[in-house]
């Protein structure tokens, strides 16, 4: 394929900046006003991205222009794509200090690396440190030095460190305790039950260690459905219902009282946190600083 052929694969900047506009704005008035440029500005990249695409991305209704399936879509994209870049833009003068970057799940951020990282500080002071947040099914952008990741045994990598367990099991706070006069273990039969977004951790755990109970689940009226450990521990906590914790990151709360352990039988056996190191940074001596303190906490 030849540079004029790759050029047409992409419309220009300035077009893809007024269709990000359009999609924000829901009108080329409002486009026009958030780029500070006038309407027919704004109307003549409409035409070059008409001219350019083979597909409609825009449909009129009269005098307004509004975006077709094909135009959120691509304009969805480019949103996230300029987003990016603006994100990057903002991270520049972090670069220039040269951080250590490490992506951690926010559950190990809040329970076992901000809890501790006083010590780095005090033990490593020439290190800086740049902590972020990563979902487990979330790629990270752009790839850290080091990132916490939850994963099944077989997909651990062999250069990966394995952390600790993920087994989770049922929990609920001593106010929903109070709150409904039933114990730890009764509630595992009634609820209210906290779910995790795919509705997957209670039919599992119902099937390997209570299936009389699985049934009911389907009609359970309170559910309650949160996305990642962080948010399912804060409504245990908060006595919102019964939920899972990963044991390893919450055994000071259950040891405690904070938290009550409805049973010790566990799910996800096979599921463990682990370090893996960007494979391009592992000669580095500040990020094997990093990674000798990580896995000396989380120990």
């Amino acid at each position: 394929m030849d540079n004029s052929q790759n050029s047409r694969r992409l419309p220009s900047l300035k077009a893809l900046r007024a269709l990000e506009a359009i999609h924000l704005t829901g009108s080329v008035t409002g486009a026009a006003q958030q780029l500070n440029v006038s309407h027919s500005a704004i109307s003549h990249q409409v035409r070059i991205l008409e001219d350019w695409s083979p597909t409609p991305l825009f449909s009129r209704n009269g005098r307004t222009t509004i975006l077709t399936e094909a135009g959120r879509s691509l304009a969805t994209t480019t949103h996230r794509a300029f987003d990016e870049v603006r994100h990057e833009v903002d991270r520049l003068p972090l670069r220039q200090v040269n951080p250590v970057t490490l992506a951690t799940l926010p559950l190990l951020a809040t329970e076992i690396i901000l809890p501790q990282i006083y010590t780095l500080t005090k033990n490593e002071p020439d290190i800086r440190l740049h902590v972020s947040l990563t979902l487990s099914d979330r790629p990270t952008s752009p790839t850290p030095d080091l990132e916490t990741l939850f994963l099944r045994r077989s997909t651990v990598l062999a250069n990966d460190i394995i952390l600790f367990a993920g087994d989770a099991i049922p929990a609920c706070a001593p106010a929903l305790i109070k709150q409904t006069g039933l114990t730890a273990e009764d509630l595992i039969a009634v609820g209210p039950y906290i779910h995790d977004e795919d509705l997957r951790m209670w039919p599992a755990w119902f099937e390997q260690h209570r299936p009389e109970i699985q049934g009911g689940l389907v009609d359970e009226p309170s559910n309650i459905l949160l996305e990642g450990s962080l948010l399912i521990n804060t409504a245990v906590s908060e006595g919102l219902g019964v939920g899972f914790v990963r044991r390893a990151l919450v055994k000071n709360k259950l040891a405690s009282g904070e938290l009550v352990a409805c049973t010790d039988a566990a799910i996800d056996l096979d599921w463990v946190y682990v370090l893996r190191i960007a494979a391009d940074r592992t000669p580095d001596p500040k990020v094997e600083r990093v990674v000798s303190w990580l896995k000396n906490i989380c120990s």
